[in-house]
């Protein structure tokens, strides 16, 4: 027989026959009043008045109709029926209302009583909602599925109108409603436990502890009806020791704990979540092996344990994780050999291994593995040969086995990788040349082979690598030159090979190469001048060419370079005057050590960008009076051995200066009295010039003051006590000047001094016994003063014990020499044993070093 819901309204009356669900009058109240019939029909409508008469007294007794079983509760008084819902509209434990506009389970498909969702936002629950349910006792089950409004429909079966598919279904939705709710306590019981664990954090998770928010709505919790499949709370720090409630979420298919700042080792808890496919652990504090229970998550995809503590092996139980795609235990101190059964994972994508304790060879499996793109494995110990299994990976993208101790040959298979977009193979024991086939690489955008024993020839095929963008052979030995196919790399924007042995001239070939950005070419052997067809990289902003034989004029089209933020010419042949160019984003300019002649021009300054100008050990001239005026944000000016004179400049005060170096140069006049003033400046040098007059008692305003260095003037007067306030100071020298009076007391409220030469003045006094509050002081040289009275004991504290010095001062640690005074020691032979293993220099036995 076929049975059909029917739902009721107590006003109103439809006829049955249109077929919307309506009863006749008697079942919507009225009295059962025969309407004349005869026969038959009026028997069959008595019996129907009767039977429903029945029903409705029934159901104000309570009692259920024979077809519902379990039977719902009683409805309260004026408690209207409104709506039958989804067993996934259940309610569960601590169970709290919708907010507005939250997903709602769709209706049963086909049932066309049952809304898709309330009206206006109004919630699925009323009253106290916030109630626990008691599972396992007669609750209410029904009670909650029923939506309420002003009218009331009450269900009714018929055998004529729904047939047995929709009844099975109906019945299937109150049986399995027990399950259900049990299933959604389980998590909901979790998640109240996990929140409880939290101590930190809870500025970034504050629904979770929001009475009104029920727990499926809290942040970074993902539920699929009222199960639990996803947790994420990436970036949450929580500071807390990993919470081992997780292993209760059976359901659980993704897990995001990243950066969390979760502690202590993983706990064996993963073996019932067999429906994780997703797994973040990392950047935390995670130590300890890695549990056996994690390699049975046979459907997991994704393994993110990456920026951890981990220790302990790879286990090649491993090889149990046939569907995993991601692997990556990237920056730990994983140690052992990598298990061969990593070459079994057929689906595997993406392996991250760099930075950690991996020892032995790459297994010859991994060439099994032909779905892998990404394969990182730097910065390990890794040895034996680049493994032959990577010609097999025909779809690989990336390689990076940089920083390894990896030997042999680049192999000429590697041209079969069509695919490869970048090759890092840096910093191993590689020997041999770059192989011809290297030129097959169509897709390759990144080459990196620094830091290798590579040698012959750079080969003519590399010019067929059309896609390269960075290329970097330095620190290598060619002995060659650089091939002039590299002018065909139209898409280079980065060459490096630095101390790469590379000879000749620069290629002018080079100038093809539109996109460069970055040229990179110091501590070579290159001659020649710099090629003018360079003038059309216009993009260039890095341009470093030190420590080469370069010569000629600095070229005037390094204007062309309007984008050019750092150049360095230094340590090569150039000469003539510097060139008078304004580069508006320039930042470094370095040309130490060359010929240059001529003065330094004003339009080195008009760049708002300039930082530091290093001219060092050249043959420069003139006065530097307007020179920087407008380095507005100049930090470092070394102009060291060259040939400038006047004064030095009270605007140099006005700029962020931090290191300022005009030593060895013939500089006259006084000290600059607003130089004192600068709150930046790190270091000052200005020894050996023909500086004259009294150090100012100003001095203390360079408060950052670290390294001070006047030697070698004509500086007079007493050292100004005022020293004593430079709190942050470790190298002083005075010596060579003209200084006359006592060592004063307030030095030695420098305690950070490392190295203190006042020697070659006219000192005269004792030496404080206070010294020995300079327990960093490790170089100290008195001598060639008039100091007088006996030596304190106290001198050789904090003296590290060297041996006796071959070098003069600064090259040397321990070294005390208080020569050519008038000093005598506080007891007699007592140098020996007070400062044994230092170099000791004093009048009494000066004669005898």
């Amino acid at each position: 027989m076929a049975y059909h819901i029917k739902l009721v309204r107590k006003t109103g009356h439809v006829s049955p026959s249109t077929g919307n669900g309506s009863l006749p009058d008697h079942e919507n109240g009225a009295a059962c009043v025969h309407s004349g019939t005869k026969g038959d029909k009026t028997q069959k409508r008595t019996r129907s008045c009767k039977k429903a008469a029945s029903l409705r007294r029934e159901r104000r007794r309570g009692n259920p109709p024979p077809f519902f079983s379990p039977a719902p509760p009683p409805l309260p008084p004026r408690t209207p029926v409104r709506e039958l819902l989804p067993c996934s509209r259940l309610p569960r434990a601590r169970a709290t209302p919708f907010p507005a506009g939250a997903r709602r389970a769709a209706p049963i498909a086909g049932d066309r009583h049952l809304p898709a969702a309330p009206p206006n936002g109004q919630d699925v629950f009323q009253g106290d909602y916030r109630r626990r349910l008691i599972y396992g006792r007669s609750a209410p089950l029904l009670t909650p599925l029923l939506r309420r409004r002003k009218s009331v429909m009450a269900p009714k079966i018929t055998s004529k109108a729904m047939g047995s598919n929709g009844f099975c279904i109906f019945m299937l939705l109150i049986c399995f409603i027990p399950i259900s709710v049990t299933a959604d306590y389980n998590d909901i019981s979790s998640l109240f436990t996990l929140r409880d664990s939290i101590t930190e954090g809870k500025g970034f998770l504050r629904n979770w502890f929001h009475s009104e928010t029920p727990p499926c709505s809290w942040s970074g919790i993902t539920c699929t009806g009222r199960t639990v499949v996803a947790i994420d709370l990436s970036s949450v720090p929580v500071y807390a020791p990993f919470p081992s409630c997780i292993g209760l979420f059976r359901s659980l298919v993704r897990l995001n704990f990243s950066g969390c700042g979760f502690s202590g080792e993983l706990p064996d808890i993963w073996g019932n979540m067999q429906h994780l496919k997703y797994l973040d652990l990392s950047n935390n504090q995670l130590t300890g092996a890695l549990p056996v229970s994690l390699y049975g998550l046979k459907v997991l995809k994704e393994m993110l344990l990456d920026r951890n503590f981990f220790s302990g092996q790879l286990s090649p139980a491993i090889g149990q994780l046939q569907d995993l795609r991601k692997l990556s235990v990237s920056v730990n101190s994983i140690s052992g050999h990598l298990p061969v059964e990593l070459g079994t994972l057929q689906n595997l994508e993406f392996l991250d291994l760099n930075t950690n304790a991996l020892s032995g060879s790459i297994p010859a499996t991994f060439g099994n593995l032909s779905r892998l793109l990404h394969l990182d494995a730097s910065q390990n110990n890794l040895s034996g040969s680049i493994f032959p299994g990577i010609t097999s990976m025909l779809n690989i993208l990336t390689v990076d086995l940089s920083s390894n101790s990896l030997s042999g040959p680049i192999p000429k298979e590697i041209g079969q990788l069509q695919n490869l977009q970048l090759l890092v193979l840096g910093h191993n024991d590689i020997s041999g040349g770059i192989p011809e086939e290297i030129g097959d690489l169509k897709q390759l955008e990144l080459l990196e082979l620094p830091g290798c024993k590579l040698s012959g020839s750079i080969p003519y095929s590399i010019g067929g690598l059309r896609s390269l963008k960075q290329l970097d052979i330095s620190e290598n030995n060619f002995k060659t030159e650089l091939p002039t196919s590299i002018g065909k790399l139209g898409n280079l924007t980065r060459l490096f090979a630095k101390s790469a042995g590379l000879i000749g001239s620069i290629p002018k070939e080079l100038g093809n190469c539109k996109k460069l950005k970055t040229l990179y070419l110091s501590f070579n052997s290159f001659t020649g001048n710099i090629p003018e067809e360079l003038a059309d990289l216009e993009a260039m902003d890095t341009f470093l060419v030190e420590g080469n034989n370069l010569s000629g004029e600095i070229p005037d089209w390094i204007r062309n370079w309007v984008d050019l933020q750092y150049i360095s010419l230094a340590q090569n042949m150039f000469h003539g005057p510097l060139p008078l160019v304004s580069l508006q984003h320039l930042v470094s300019f370095s040309a130490e050590t060359n010929m240059l002649s001529g003065s330094i021009p004003g339009e080195l300054c008009q760049s708002n960008s300039l930082k530091s100008l290093i001219l060092h050990n050249n043959n420069l001239t003139g006065n530097i009076m307007e020179a920087f005026n407008g380095c507005k944000n100049l930090t470092e000016l070394d102009l060291l051995g060259n040939h400038l004179h006047g004064e030095i400049p009270d605007y140099l005060a006005e700029l962020p200066l931090v290191r300022l170096d005009l030593s060895q140069n013939n500089f006259t006049g006084k000290l600059p009295q607003k130089l004192w003033e600068s709150s930046t400046l790190l270091e000052v040098s200005l020894s050996y010039n023909q500086l004259t007059g009294p150090i100012p008692e100003s001095i203390n305003g360079l408060s950052s003051l670290q390294r001070l260095h006047i030697d070698s003037n004509y500086l007079e007067g007493p050292i100004p006590r005022s020293l004593g306030a430079l709190r942050n100071m470790t190298n002083l020298s005075l010596r060579g000047n003209r200084l006359s009076g006592d060592i004063p007391l307030e030095l030695f409220n420098c305690r950070n001094l490392v190295t203190l030469d006042l020697s070659l003045n006219n000192l005269t006094g004792h030496i404080p016994r206070t010294i020995s509050q300079l327990s960093f002081l490790n170089s100290l040289d008195l001598s060639y003063n008039q100091l007088s009275g006996s030596i304190p004991a106290e001198i050789c504290v904090g003296f590290e014990n060297d041996a006796h010095p071959d070098s003069e001062f600064f090259q040397h640690h321990g070294f005390l020499d208080l020569s050519y005074n008038q000093l005598t020691w506080s007891y007699p032979n007592s140098d020996q044993e007070l400062c044994y293993g230092y170099g000791v220099k004093s009048a009494r036995e000066f004669s005898e070093w």
